[in-house]
């Protein structure tokens, strides 16, 4: 599912790279504001407009989609059931998995940056970085799965976390410089590894945690609820960071915070994989 997340985001990336391409004839750097402007509005109205397409699409050809549900108990969020899922630890520690990895992720939004401030590429050539990490999702996304199939999920999810923070700390600490092109290439995979390896396996923890599955809709709610608080505080924090004169600076600060969670991920799905074990 996740892989097939990451492969329509990258589509949409891509088209927005030549519809913007196409509506430019001159350098970058010697466009308008307006020509700017002009450009990016015509991305959002062609990207707007399949996504209409899909929903109409989706509504005529779904409408009258047979489903089971009238065969089949409806779940209901009730109090016992969410009482008996938070007495089980392993459901704390999912919590914990998903929001480090969603940190993780999250990180990803800020690639282009560093691209830009410390590798010194231009805008076009960072934009195309970041397009490319894009694309690398469904590749982990199915790789990752084929190979948890095999093992524990929560296994390779204390992989992932690991090459994030290795790959975090490279970048935290300065390491690279705009002369460490193949260190950067090779850094760049790792962490894209890394993050998307965590992003695609945190939901399957559910499964080894042996979940019910009449209490499965109100575990992904549950876990949800603190798993994806980074929504909330993420861009906050990392834009604090970032909001400083010495880019560069703002950038270790920002991956330091990648770092903190990933041990913490690390640590959580430890536990997970050795309570599951048993």
């Amino acid at each position: 599912m996740d892989g097939g997340r990451g492969l329509v985001s990258a589509s949409f990336g891509v088209i927005g790279l030549l519809v913007f391409s196409a509506q430019v004839n001159n350098n970058i750097s010697d466009l308008s504001s307006s020509e700017n402007q002009n450009a990016f509005k015509n991305v959002i109205l062609i990207s707007s407009s399949i996504i209409c397409c899909v929903a109409v699409l989706v509504y005529i050809f779904f409408k009258n989609l047979n489903t089971e549900t009238n065969n089949t108990k409806k779940e209901k969020l009730i109090y016992d059931n969410i009482k008996h899922l938070l007495k089980n630890k392993n459901i704390w520690l999912i919590m914990i998995i998903i929001m480090c990895a969603y940190m993780g992720y999250k990180a990803t939004d800020f690639f282009t940056l560093y691209t830009t401030h410390v590798m010194q590429y231009n805008n076009i050539e960072s934009a195309k970085i970041g397009t490319l990490l894009l694309y690398f999702r469904p590749v982990i996304a199915i790789i990752i799965g084929f190979t948890a199939d095999k093992t524990k999920p929560s296994f390779w999810l204390s992989i992932g976390f690991v090459l994030t923070a290795i790959s975090s700390s490279v970048l935290a600490f300065n390491v690279i410089n705009s002369d460490n092109t193949v260190i950067f290439i090779i850094n760049t995979l790792i962490i894209a590894i890394g993050v998307y390896a965590c992003r695609v396996l945190y939901f399957t923890t559910l499964e080894t945690a042996k979940t019910s599955l009449t209490l499965t809709g109100t575990a992904v709610g549950l876990v949800s609820i603190i798993g994806y608080t980074p929504d909330i505080f993420s861009g906050p924090l990392y834009g604090k960071l970032l909001d400083n004169n010495n880019k560069v600076l703002g950038l270790q600060h920002a991956f330091s915070i990648v770092i903190l969670f990933s041990v913490l991920g690390f640590i959580a799905s430890i536990l997970l994989y050795k309570n599951t074990t048993k």
